[in-house]
């Protein structure tokens, strides 16, 4: 199996809507918007195994000080591959030169990031303000 790696926002609204729901993501249920959001995202890499999408890691940044890394999901059932890192080490790689890169992890995952270089911020609490989405 060879996963290729791509920097393309070009991506049907149906293969965003697959990976998000196989992961039970909310999002998934508006494949429209998540096309969007994808296409403002200021970088988007996506994996491949042929023509099925099978991860995605995006951020957003102001280009001097922050990048927020919204999104990194990799299918259920090819987890634990590489993939996950594979696309934080290219978010990395290419926003290297911004001195805070930003993401919000759940418990279960703050060890992934701590491998990658991230470390948790005791002078900062994550929040937020939801909203449903329509």
């Amino acid at each position: 199996m060879e996963i290729m790696l791509s920097e393309s926002q070009e991506i049907a609204a149906e293969k965003l809507e697959a990976l998000f729901l196989s992961v039970f993501w909310e999002s998934g249920k508006h494949p429209e918007k998540l096309k969007c959001a994808i296409t403002r995202s200021d970088a988007v890499i996506s994996a491949w195994d042929c023509d099925k999408l099978i991860g995605l890691g995006s951020a957003i940044t102001d280009g001097e000080f922050i990048v927020y890394i919204p999104w990194l999901l990799v299918a259920p059932e090819y987890r634990r591959l590489g993939i996950g890192t594979r696309i934080m080490k290219k978010l990395i790689e290419k926003y290297g030169h911004i001195p805070r890169i930003v993401l919000n992890a759940y418990n279960e995952q703050i060890s992934f990031y701590k491998h990658l270089g991230f470390t948790e911020n005791a002078d900062a609490v994550s929040m937020m303000k939801k909203k449903q989405v329509l």
